[in-house]
């Protein structure tokens, strides 16, 4: 949407290329200092949503750091891996229920069910009014601290991004989506509403430019405009790319 809009007001050919690949700014982190020098680009948007990627950089683990203050080496992501690399969260009802990977992903999901039921989460209680994208099994790792340490994480990761766009003469844009609970009006709401103005609180607080998409999405629809908790439809694009053509028209 944002190629063809940009393209048809700028005049000429504008290339738009969605490099998102993994699952959190940390992992994007490691395409974008690939991809950066191979594309040249004049400027990069990143987009986050906070009760998705905030559980996913929990359970993120990184060592070592450049001089935009980046990770270099990555030793634990978001998902279980078995022993032959394929990731665990979704089990295969192909092949034998013994077979090495499929055993492992059973043992572990078995172990992280067992460990929430002897130590209930309260953030995963029925009765909390917080939610986080999760996995089931993994709930008891998702505690309140590991899940401030993986806020922290994002906005660490987004401020050495722009340190290390902004060496390079690159324009960085932080567009921060809500998740569909602001728009709701049931429990998890007011927790939902309350990150998305912390995680805006923090972006002034680092000086990251940035546009917050709850205004628009609420004038637009709301809810309807989200297929999940988290991912917006086709019309739910269309206003975020309302949102951002005149901002990267300025650029």
């Amino acid at each position: 949407m944002l190629e063809k809009r940009l393209s048809e007001s700028n005049d000429g050919i504008v290339e738009v290329l969605n490099m998102s690949r993994g699952h959190s700014p940390t992992i994007h982190s490691f395409h974008l200092r690939s991809d950066v020098p191979r594309f040249k680009p004049d400027g990069v948007v990143l987009e986050i949503e906070l009760i998705n990627d905030v559980s996913d950089e929990a359970r993120v683990h990184t060592s070592g750091q450049d001089e935009d203050g980046l990770p270099l080496q990555i030793h634990r992501h978001r998902y279980l891996l078995g022993w032959d690399g394929h990731i665990l969260s979704p089990l295969s009802v192909f092949g034998s229920s013994i077979e090495r990977t499929k055993l492992y992903a059973k043992l572990s999901r078995w172990y992280g069910r067992l460990r929430y039921k002897m130590n209930p989460n309260p953030i995963f209680e029925p009765d909390s009014n917080k939610t986080f994208y999760h996995l089931y099994p993994d709930r008891f790792l998702l505690t309140q601290p590991a899940l401030d340490d993986g806020f922290e994480r994002i906005f660490r990761t987004v401020s050495g991004i722009q340190r290390y766009l902004e060496r390079q003469g690159i324009r960085f844009l932080l567009v921060i989506i809500p998740s569909r609970h602001v728009f709701t009006r049931e429990q998890y709401t007011e927790t939902s509403t309350a990150i998305v103005a912390r995680a805006e609180r923090r972006a002034e607080e680092l000086e990251i430019p940035y546009v917050s998409m709850t205004a628009a999405l609420a004038e637009r629809g709301g809810a309807e405009l989200f297929m999940d908790f988290c991912h917006p439809t086709g019309d739910g694009n269309e206003v975020i790319a309302d949102v951002l053509e005149p901002v990267l028209v300025g650029w």
